[in-house]
């Protein structure tokens, strides 16, 4: 498990806190992890592991770290740096593949999609998710890594299939106000998302 920080963090030189929650006693207290980078704004806003437990994704302010959990010292063992290209970063994700990492910002109505793993030869990115009117709420990848759900404050919800050459979101219909969250049902091959946000009931979206 870890937790971060808001307005301490500039006070703290250690905004990210690790639990090992299979330990016990007095080893189970946090490790406590400084920014490798310097940290420019007061909170840190996004935070995710990958699904296998091995990266953990931190962003403050423009810029998110990639760690790599394996060392003793995650951010003394950077993987990347990824910034957002236009405001904080409000909320990411990695792919349960490990492949790609998701941004979105406040002051962005793209996705800024990072590429972590694959062809020596393919580019790292951006590639620019184009399909909301409104900044990103948040990002989600479901399944082994081909989907990809994004939200944004006017309630659009945009689903995107990364297997396709094309990426074109199919955009799903329900919302009014701004989404605030969103989970795949378990597997390789989802059948549900839900999504929910301000003063709404939650929406289930069939799939498949």
């Amino acid at each position: 498990m870890a937790t971060t920080c808001t307005e301490v963090c500039k006070t703290s030189p250690v905004p990210v806190r690790l639990w090992d929650l299979s330990a016990q006693g007095v080893e189970r207290g946090p490790k406590r992890l400084g920014l490798r980078s310097k940290l420019s704004e007061p909170s840190l806003q996004a935070i995710a592991f990958a699904p296998d437990e091995t990266r953990l994704a931190a962003a403050y302010g423009y810029v998110a770290e990639l760690w790599d959990l394996t060392q003793p010292d995650p951010p003394a063992s950077l993987v990347g740096s990824y910034a957002s290209g236009g405001g904080w970063i409000k909320t990411l994700d990695i792919s349960a593949d490990g492949r790609w990492l998701a941004l979105g910002s406040l002051n962005s109505n793209d996705v800024r999609l990072w590429r972590l793993a694959g062809d020596p030869g393919e580019p790292r990115g951006p590639i620019i998710l184009s399909g909301h009117d409104a900044p990103l709420k948040a990002v989600r990848f479901g399944g082994d890594g081909r989907w990809l759900a994004s939200a944004a404050a006017d309630g659009s919800l945009n689903l995107w299939d990364l297997a396709r050459s094309v990426l074109r979101p199919t955009q799903l219909r329900g919302h009014d106000l701004s989404i605030a969250a969103l989970r795949f049902s378990p597997g390789a091959d989802p059948g549900h998302l839900l999504s929910w946000g301000q003063g709404e009931f939650a929406r289930l979206w069939r799939l498949v």
